[in-house]
């Protein structure tokens, strides 16, 4: 077998796999990173929270800063790489450590930790001896298990690509079990995150993935004449600082370095995501990497980053290459075509310019469009239009918007928990308008992962109106429970003595949709479902006429028989969606700014200063909200009053959303723009009887 860095061919045994540490990194924890006033403002939610939960115990950011450096040294010495085996726990990842949301995985973890040391009444944490470590580790596997059961901690479910070969596979297998992860037997089970392939050469072979033993380092940031470096193979806990020059020395030279910029806070990115939550990848295709990736987890206890391992197929290596030289001769033949258009005196030709000498050069001088070289334009008018274009006192109609952001809302059932429904997944796509010369216009839409993030406390700061949208809901929506349930309960239509259907096929082809037409707002007053009265003359028949006899069903049985019907409701086909009314009210419609970040919370925080609701309103119904702020970040409108915080002319916000009933049935949804009132506004819009206003009579 062909391991990565470090890695032997051991003598003749391919089902052998040994592993051997050249660099001999360790995970290297400074205190001065502990004490500096950067991370210490990280900690701040945190601390509040923590002294809520031990009100007796002074329990300021220093020392809870203290607790997490003692709690990573131990969790190293004790599950690391250099630990005795067997480990009982795979290490808890950095991004566990990085999580300083209000409620997230760090508060949960300090929190467990500082209440055991309490409870057995210790000044720090200790693990020298057996028992102190067996203490200890047992510590760090309860907060793994509570972690779990908040949803902050995912579950790794693999499968094995059929290019890795048997004695490899064998390997892969043996490191998936010993890192607790799932097998599966195909890439298309539901849950899979991971699907691992090998390196293979154009024999067929396996080809080396190898790291060296230099020239292997990531530059995250540089801060003064320190560079803080991820060595390729290795988890984040080795990621550690040095000097520039060192950095510079060994930065890998196919891999993207960040020089000019401090490290950027991948604890945002997370929490925005939801990736915090552990549940942005269960909704999101399964990462594919080399299957040293879990190999490699085993020797250090700890996840690697996939990043360093990412594997791509073959057949799009060489069409991305095929592209990337194609478009290499393209720019190569445009540069020609340029220098030997200005060697002639002129510049390169642009889109619609007439070219000197050609059939069109003695057109028409009037023709403006051709006299200064721009493009021809096409104007279909005559002059009653000019004449009642100019009469025309209708305002102009609005530029189309420069920007759009596609949020796209997994949510899964969970019937019998507090919320029926939760969030699975959000993938956020941000678009730009371009040109028919394909020119960004406005700004070019920045990668929703760099996009700055709202405050927990934005959302829900001012005072919020929506002042334009529109309102939309089903017709199926406005009956009350009773008469919905009613509208399923229709007895199925007679048959005649021969077994025929007493209706056409074609009258019930819509009967459903009809059905509910009529029945909108029927209630419970429902007419036409009395019973026949005994002794009525129906109409004699003839003599010799067969009489069939008429089945009288008890009222258990017909009963029985409408729960069986209203069980097998047929799926929402032909809802008839219909607009409400334009939206200006006294109140935001947005929901979110009744909601805190973090923990089970529902709000999610989005890049590009959004943010997604997901809430089971009441039993069995279901909120979608996603919103997004107009300005800088945002959609970057730039009509907007940049310096104002409220008023008319301030930054609104756009806020979508979506409601459903009745086992996901689609009921409504609106789409409204919302601005932040002054206070003289706010006056102005109340009505008679509020806010000291006479009430009239």
């Amino acid at each position: 077998v062909n391991a990565r860095v470090g890695t032997r061919r051991c003598g003749n045994e391919p089902t052998m796999v040994k592993f051997t540490l050249s660099a001999k990194r360790k995970v290297k924890l400074r205190e001065k990173d502990f004490e500096s006033e950067e991370y210490l403002g990280k900690l701040n939610a945190i601390t509040g929270r923590l002294a809520g939960s031990f009100p007796g115990e002074p329990l300021g950011r220093e020392d809870v800063a203290r607790v997490v450096m003692e709690l990573l040294q131990g969790q190293e010495e004790t599950l690391g790489a250099n630990s005795p085996s067997p480990r009982p726990m795979v290490k808890l990842s950095m991004r566990h450590w990085q999580d300083y949301t209000p409620g997230g995985s760090l508060f949960m973890i300090v929190r467990r930790c500082v209440r055991f040391k309490l409870k057995k009444g210790l000044r720090r944490f200790d693990w020298q001896s057996e028992h102190k470590r067996a203490e200890f580790v047992g510590m760090l596997g309860d907060c793994a298990e509570e972690l779990r059961e908040k949803g902050l901690l995912g579950h790794v479910k693999v499968y094995i690509s059929g290019d890795v070969p048997a004695e490899s596979r064998d390997a892969a297998k043996a490191a998936a079990r010993s890192m607790g992860a799932v097998l599966a037997a195909s890439a298309n089970d539901h849950g899979v995150t991971h699907v691992l392939h090998a390196d293979l050469d154009a024999d067929g072979e396996e080809a080396k993935r190898v790291f060296p033993d230099k020239d292997q380092a990531i530059v995250r940031g540089v801060v003064d004449k320190e560079a803080l470096v991820h060595y390729a193979g290795y988890p984040e806990s080795y990621d550690a600082w040095c000097s520039v020059s060192t950095a510079r020395e060994h930065a890998a030279r196919d891999r993207v370095h960040r020089w000019d910029a401090p490290p950027a806070d991948d604890s945002l990115i997370r929490a925005a995501s939801g990736e915090h939550l552990a549940i942005a990848g269960r909704s999101r295709p399964a990462k594919h990497v080399h299957y040293t990736w879990i190999v490699d987890s085993v020797k250090h206890n700890e996840w690697c980053e996939e990043a360093d391992y990412a594997w791509e197929d073959p057949a799009e290596t060489a069409m991305r290459a095929a592209t990337r030289a194609r478009d290499a001769a393209n720019a190569a033949m445009a540069a020609t075509t340029a220098a030997a258009a200005q060697a002639q005196g002129g510049g390169p030709p642009r889109v619609g310019e007439k070219r000197k000498g050609g059939p069109d050069a003695a057109a028409d001088d009037d023709d403006a469009s051709s006299s200064n070289g721009g493009p021809i334009k096409l104007t279909l008018n005559n002059e009653k239009d000019e004449k009642d274009a100019k009469d025309d006192d209708r305002p102009a109609s609005p530029p189309l918007p420069a920007r759009r952001i596609r949020v796209e809302v997994t949510v899964e059932a969970r019937p019998g928990e507090k919320r029926d429904w939760r969030l699975a997944g959000v993938e956020l796509v941000s678009e730009a308008r371009a040109s028919a010369n394909g020119e960004v216009i406005g700004s070019n839409p920045r990668s929703p992962e760099r996009a700055p993030r709202l405050g927990e406390d934005d959302i829900a700061t001012g005072e919020w109106r929506a002042v334009q949208g529109a309102t939309f809901l089903t017709c199926e929506s406005l009956l009350d429970d009773e008469a919905f349930d009613l509208s399923f309960d229709d007895e199925p239509q007679g048959k005649t003595s021969d077994g025929i259907d007493s209706q056409s096929s074609d009258d019930t082809s819509a009967s459903n949709e009809e059905r509910m037409r009529v029945r909108v707002g029927s209630g419970k007053g429902r007419v036409g479902r009395g019973r026949v009265k005994k002794g009525e003359a129906k109409g004699g028949g003839e003599e010799g006429e067969v009489v069939v006899p008429t089945v009288v069903k008890s009222a258990a049985e017909l009963e029985a028989e409408r729960k069986e019907r209203r069980r097998n409701r047929p799926p929402p086909e032909g809802l008839i969606v219909v607009p409400t009314w334009a939206v200006r009210a006294k109140g935001p419609f947005s929901s979110a700014y009744e909601y805190l970040v973090g923990g089970k919370s529902p709000l999610v925080l989005l890049p590009m200063r959004g943010w997604c609701l997901v809430e089971s309103v009441g039993k069995d119904e279901l909120l979608v909200e996603v919103g997004v702020y107009a300005g800088p970040g945002g959609l970057d409108e730039d009509w907007h009053d940049t310096t104002a915080t409220e008023g008319g002319g301030s930054e609104p916000r756009r806020v979508a959303a979506r409601r459903y009933e009745r086992g996901g049935r689609f009921a409504s949804a609106f789409f409204v723009e919302e601005s932040r009132m002054t206070k003289e506004e706010l006056e102005q819009e109340k009505g008679e009887g509020e806010g000291g206003n006479p009430l009239y009579f």
